[in-house]
């Protein structure tokens, strides 16, 4: 049994932190009346199935409604790659408005650094990433995925 995520607001931004489980109850966050519905999702730490299949049924509620996906982080990119209706669709990749990406530089300094969908520039098989320096060192930092970035970076292929 899983114990879904938590929901704190900043801002006017709902931050979920925690699991996408069995346990996630999506049904406070359809009900939340914003005009857009801007959800950051940097503290989101896993996705299992049912967790995926609840998402799915949660972005299908919301319809066509205005929604911001604000650092989305590598776990929850997986499954809009492997399953788009995962964000209501391949025709709502637009909702993602940021990445929440692990990065690393030549001293092994380690970072997270947000970065803006429209800052990623990809031509062909090539992906361009902003490189933030490293708040130690200052030294350019490079992602540190577990995939190479033309498949992390599937979703926007579309």
């Amino acid at each position: 049994m899983g114990i879904g995520f938590t929901t704190e607001r900043r801002n006017g931004v709902l931050c979920l932190k925690g699991g996408i489980d069995e346990a996630s109850d999506f049904e406070p966050l359809t009900a939340v009346a914003d005009p857009v519905l801007k959800l950051n999702l940097g503290g989101i730490q896993t996705i299992n199935s049912l967790g995926l299949r609840r998402l799915i049924v949660f972005f299908r509620a919301l319809g066509g409604r205005d929604v911001e996906l604000h650092d989305c982080p590598p776990v929850f990119i997986e499954a809009v790659n492997v399953m788009p209706l995962s964000i209501g669709g391949p025709q709502y990749i637009r909702r993602i408005a940021s990445l929440l990406l692990p990065f690393h530089c030549r001293a092994d300094h380690d970072a997270a650094y947000s970065i803006r969908l429209d800052d990623i520039k990809i031509s062909g098989d090539n992906v361009d990433l902003p490189r933030p320096p490293c708040a130690k060192c200052g030294a350019p930092m490079d992602p540190d995925l577990e995939t190479d970035l033309d498949e992390f970076f599937f979703f926007l292929s579309n």
